[in-house]
């Protein structure tokens, strides 16, 4: 089977993904799927292939790997709608917009996060999307009220994780306070707290430069994107690069670019943020196959500007054959392009007309 298959386990749908391979063993039957999710089926029984898809009518369990992790998800015996007749069913289906259900369901399985929302490519209406995420409020905090221990703990990390940072802040203290936690539940929920307050501070942080001859300390230098690169040259022969704290990750990053503001006017005399342009960098190198399968898995969750705004500052200038024809002749000669090997290691030119195309497509 090939292309998109349509996710359904006891009844409730899960979506469309791209398939990348099915797995029949004694034990169990694993599918994997393009942007890393995997579904597992633990000793199945009553397994039917066939052209339209696959059904398990009976399995001890079934894992659903989400990605993000926290989309990961088991399914119990009990779970889902009675009535459906097969326990997991694929069809083969083209891509599709989620039903209403299905994205209530999705939104509900990741706590009404916005990005794990764009990271899935919901479209929610944002009346609804606001109804929904207090309904989970109203749901953790009835899971705070029935639980205790770490449980409890991990249910009030979620339930602020839906706040503003000084809502959070009062919560978590007033709950302190009043459910007289241990020692180590106090540190706990402390540490969660100044984490909090830390995301994407790292990646504000990073800067562009063509004067830094060496990383500072606890910053790694990369290849500043070509197009945003001109714009902090100061010397004719200047190499701009972006430093970033050692350790960033893809996610830092594509939140950021996807939380930054985009100028409306762009003609050259208006300067991106600086923080922008460091995302922007970034998702060139080292990220550009995390970007591309990002593109790939969630487009429809990738605001319009956003999504031109990558073509326009990134992927037309990879794409360009002009210039990879340039690059080559260049370096047959013995010059040195900053950058070629990755690109060539990656098949940034071939991956970034793929994404034109894709982005072009959902315009």
């Amino acid at each position: 089977m090939e292309g998109y298959l349509a996710l359904y386990i006891r009844g409730v749908g899960l979506g469309t993904w791209p398939l990348a391979g099915i797995t029949v063993e004694a034990d169990a039957v694993r599918l994997s799927f393009a942007g890393g999710e995997e579904c597992v089926a633990e000793n199945p029984r009553g397994v039917t292939e066939t052209d339209g898809g696959i059904e398990i009518e009976e399995a001890d369990n079934v894992v659903w790997r989400g990605v993000p992790e926290e989309l990961s998800r088991e399914f119990r015996p009990g779970d889902g709608k009675p009535e459906s007749k097969a326990l997991v069913a694929f069809r083969r289906e083209k891509a599709r917009e989620p039903s209403l259900e299905e994205t209530k369901y999705l939104f509900f399985l990741c706590d009404g996060s916005s990005f794990a929302a764009w990271d899935l490519g919901l479209k929610i209406p944002r009346e609804l999307e606001n109804e929904w995420r207090e309904q989970i409020k109203a749901n953790l905090l009835a899971k705070i009220a029935e639980t205790d221990g770490d449980e409890r703990i991990e249910t009030v990390k979620r339930y602020c994780d839906l706040l503003q940072e000084d809502e959070a802040a009062r919560y978590i203290a007033a709950f302190a306070e009043e459910k007289r936690l241990e020692p180590e539940e106090i540190e706990e929920l402390t540490a969660y707290r100044e984490g909090r307050v830390k995301r994407g501070e790292r990646i504000k942080r990073a800067f562009i430069s063509d004067t830094v001859d060496a990383a500072p300390a606890g910053f790694v230098s990369y290849p500043a994107a070509a197009l945003i690169g001109r714009r902090y040259e100061t010397r004719q022969d200047s190499v701009p690069r972006v430093y970033a704290p050692a350790g960033v990750t893809f996610n830092e990053v594509w939140y950021a670019f996807l939380a930054g503001r985009i100028a409306f006017l762009d003609l050259g005399l208006i300067r991106y943020r600086k923080m922008l342009d460091c995302c922007l960098s970034l998702l060139c190198q080292p990220f550009f196959d995390d970007l591309y399968r990002q593109i790939k898995n969630a487009i429809g969750g990738i605001p319009k500007r956003k999504r031109k705004t990558i073509e326009k500052k990134i992927l037309r200038f990879y794409a360009d054959p002009v210039r990879l024809a340039t690059v080559e002749l260049l370096t047959s000669k013995g010059v040195k392009v900053i950058g070629h090997e990755f690109n060539l290691e990656h098949d940034v030119y071939g991956k970034s007309r793929e994404l034109i195309d894709l982005i072009r497509a959902a315009r």
